[in-house]
């Protein structure tokens, strides 16, 4: 049984390759964490990696890179990156 479901989890993440990478999405939450002043020293690095894990799976390449722009330092601009910021939650 696990090693079917390793083999399914090996091809849907295979079929599913066009999404950010790990790194970026890391950095992103990261970076989205520190605008709102929290830091992520107190976060367990399974608790980051959970949230690295969603954003690998429901966001963009387009949306991790909007976040990671430079020219994005509010949390206000990157509120404006599809997929981030209450205008975008439905």
């Amino acid at each position: 049984m696990v090693k079917k479901l390793f083999v399914v989890v090996l091809l849907i993440s295979a079929i599913g390759c066009d999404g950010p990478s790990k790194e970026d999405c890391r950095k992103a939450f990261i970076k989205i964490r520190g605008l709102e002043g929290l830091s992520t020293n107190r976060d367990k690095e399974s608790e980051i990696d959970t949230h690295v894990r969603k954003c690998i799976s429901t966001v963009s390449k387009e949306s991790v890179a909007c976040v990671l722009d430079p020219a994005k330092k509010t949390s206000e601009s990157i509120a404006t990156c599809p997929g981030f910021g209450a205008a975008n939650e439905k």
